[in-house]
C-alpha cells in the first residue's frame, strides 16, 4: 500500500544520471529508495549500498525488479532506445513510471507508454526535469501574463563536443541506444521552446543538419518551427560542437534572456523602455528536487499525468523531434 507522505522510487538502471536522481530522493521529505534493477547483480548491490538499499531489493534482472512488491513509482533511466520497453514493462506490474528524457525513441512509442497506464490508471510522465525547475515554472506563468506582449520569435542552443576518444558504441553515438544530437541534446531546447509556444502542434517544421558518419546518427542540425498565428522558434543541438546554452524570447515590448535555459537558476527582463530587471526564484542545488516534489504531489492526489509536463506537451515534442529526424534523413533501427 502506498505511503501517505511520499512514494517508494525504484530506479531502473544504474548510470551516472541514476546515481544524480538517487542522491536528490535522498533531499525530498517522505520520499523512499525501495529498490534498483541492473542487468547484473553485483552492478544492482553496489548501486545499493551506495545509497542504502537493502541486498534483498538490488535485483540483477529488470523483471524482478519490476515484480518487487515494495516499489510505488518507478525511475526508467536506461538508454533512449529501451524507456519504452523498460517503461511498458514497469506499468504492467502495476508501478507508476517516471521515464527519463527523452520519454522514447519516436511518437507511435511514447502513445503505447501514455496508453498503456491509461487503460490502468496509471501515473506515466517523462522526466524533463528543466521544466519543473521554479525560474521555468516562472517563465511559463510571466509569458502568460502578457507583460512583454505576445511572444514573436524565441531561440535556444544545446551542443557539446563529446569525446572523440569514446568508442562508437558509446550510446551518444550508436544508433542502436538512440543515440545522436537530438534525443541527448535537443530533446532540452526541443522542449523548453514548445513550453514557450503552448505545447501545441507546430504548422511547420524544417530542419537542416549533419550525420555523423561513423555511425549514421545525427550529429548536429537546426530545427525552425512555425506556428499559427504564433511564434516562430529556432532549436539547435550537437554533439561536437559546443554551443551556448542561452535561451532568448523575443517579444512584442521587450525581450528575455535565460542564461543555462537547461539548468537555470534566473531571468532576465528587457522591456522596450530600457528598464532591465531580474527574475531570480528560489531553487534546491538538487535540480531534480523539483521534479519529484511535483511528481509525487501529482500521485498522491490521484492524477496519471505531470501537472507540469503533461502527456500531450510531450506527444508535441516527440512529434518535432522526428520530423528533424526525417529531414536529416536519419531513422533508427526499429523504424526501418
Amino acid at each position: 500500500m502506498m505511503k501517505k507522505d511520499g512514494l517508494r522510487w525504484g530506479i531502473l538502471a544504474t548510470g551516472g544520471i541514476a546515481n544524480k536522481f538517487a542522491d536528490a530522493l535522498k533531499c525530498v521529505p517522505g520520499a523512499e529508495l525501495a529498490a534498483v534493477g541492473s542487468r547484473a547483480k553485483e552492478t544492482a548491490e553496489k548501486f545499493g549500498e551506495r545509497h542504502g538499499i537493502p541486498k534483498e531489493r538490488c535485483f540483477g534482472n529488470y523483471e524482478e525488479f519490476a515484480a518487487c512488491p515494495d516499489v510505488d513509482i518507478v525511475y526508467v533511466a536506461s538508454p533512449h532506445s529501451h524507456h519504452a520497453e523498460h517503461s511498458l514493462l514497469a506499468l504492467r506490474a502495476g508501478k507508476h513510471v517516471l521515464a527519463e528524457k527523452s520519454f522514447t525513441l519516436n511518437p507511435a512509442q511514447a502513445e503505447a507508454v501514455f496508453g498503456e497506464a491509461r487503460a490502468r490508471g496509471l501515473f506515466a510522465c517523462e522526466a524533463m526535469w528543466t521544466r519543473f525547475l521554479p525560474v521555468n515554472r516562472e517563465l511559463k506563468a510571466f509569458l502568460e501574463s502578457g507583460t512583454l506582449g505576445r511572444v514573436h520569435t524565441a531561440w535556444a542552443s544545446f551542443g557539446a563536443h563529446f569525446s572523440d576518444d569514446w568508442p562508437l558504441t558509446h550510446r551518444i553515438y550508436d544508433p542502436r541506444l538512440g543515440g545522436g544530437a537530438l534525443l541527448d541534446m535537443g530533446v532540452y531546447p526541443a522542449s523548453w521552446l514548445s513550453m514557450i509556444a503552448g505545447d501545441r502542434e507546430p504548422s511547420s517544421v524544417q530542419t537542416t543538419g549533419k550525420l555523423f558518419a561513423p555511425t549514421g546518427c545525427d550529429e548536429r542540425s537546426v530545427t525552425v518551427c512555425g506556428y499559427e498565428n504564433g511564434p516562430e522558434t529556432v532549436a539547435a543541438c550537437a554533439i561536437k560542437t559546443k554551443m551556448e546554452d542561452t535561451g532568448r524570447v523575443y517579444c512584442e515590448k521587450g525581450y528575455i534572456v535565460m542564461p543555462s535555459f537547461w539548468n537555470a537558476e534566473k531571468f532576465l527582463v528587457r522591456p522596450e523602455d530600457g528598464k532591465e530587471y531580474e527574475v531570480h526564484p528560489e531553487r534546491h542545488e538538487q535540480g531534480f528536487v523539483h521534479e519529484i516534489v511535483s511528481v509525487t504531489e501529482d500521485i498522491l492526489a490521484g492524477r496519471i499525468e505531470s501537472s507540469v509536463v503533461p502527456q500531450s506537451a510531450t506527444m508535441c515534442v516527440q512529434r518535432i523531434l522526428e520530423r528533424a529526424r526525417l529531414d536529416l534523413g536519419f531513422r533508427y533501427e526499429c523504424e526501418r
